[in-house]
């Protein structure tokens, strides 16, 4: 693991958490890109602190693993995906692993769209609503197949999103779209770095749906 380029796609809570984790477990090459700038309601689950509050989410958190680890090099790259240059594509290109953390059908479509160059590890995270559960789709081929993840989240008998049920999450931030903890994010952050490890070690093309039960344990439903 500690030989594999890993790219981080989304630098929000769960991104942050998964990306921290792989830092802490040996990961010692990592981009993070993520066009969005750090919001003080995104303090809420968010692994950075409050000294990251206006700065690019990307160019925070890599300052901030930098000074976790004394050998790790990670990279910030405040840019939306796919890249909008022939040199970003490069560089992404030079990545082994691709961790999806945006939780949008349309950047799986352009991970499918995009130009790898030769064969990567995928791995797309996605928390369902309230946090209940956690989506993973793994893939290890030259492009994202992004049809199948996507009808396989689909076919997942996940809750349905309810706007009606939306808060306040935190000073300054009103969230329509997800309501969850800080401890809902760093237990799917843990459950999610240990099926990408899972998938670095056994690559292959499969769905799996992790659930949190209401006395908080989890069970695999699905994979």
């Amino acid at each position: 693991m500690v030989s594999k380029r890993v790219l981080i796609i989304g630098a929000g809570s769960l991104g942050g958490a998964v990306s921290e984790n792989l830092v802490r477990m040996g990961v010692t090459k990592m981009g993070i890109l993520d066009p969005d700038i750090l919001d003080v309601g995104n303090l809420t689950r968010h692994v950075l602190g409050i000294d990251a509050v206006g700065h690019d989410k990307a160019a925070a958190l890599a300052n901030a693993l930098n000074l976790t680890m004394p050998d790790v090099d990670v990279r910030g790259i405040v840019a939306s995906f796919p890249p909008s240059t022939d040199e970003l594509a490069e560089e992404l290109r030079s990545f082994d692993v691709i961790i999806d953390c945006t939780g949008s059908d349309a950047v799986l479509d352009s991970m499918a769209e995009f130009d790898w160059g030769s064969e990567k590890t995928f791995v797309s995270l996605a928390m369902t609503w309230r946090a209940e559960g956690l989506l993973v789709f793994t893939a290890s081929e030259a492009t994202f197949p992004a049809f199948d993840a996507k009808e396989s989240f689909h076919e997942m008998n996940v809750p349905p999103t309810d706007f009606g049920d939306a808060r306040m999450e935190g000073i300054g931030c009103w969230h329509p779209v997800f309501p969850a903890t800080a401890a809902d994010v760093r237990m799917w952050g843990a459950v999610g770095t240990t099926t990408i490890l899972e998938a670095i070690r056994l690559p292959k093309r499969r769905c799996q749906y992790f659930r949190q039960r209401f006395d908080g344990t989890v069970e695999k439903l699905n994979g």
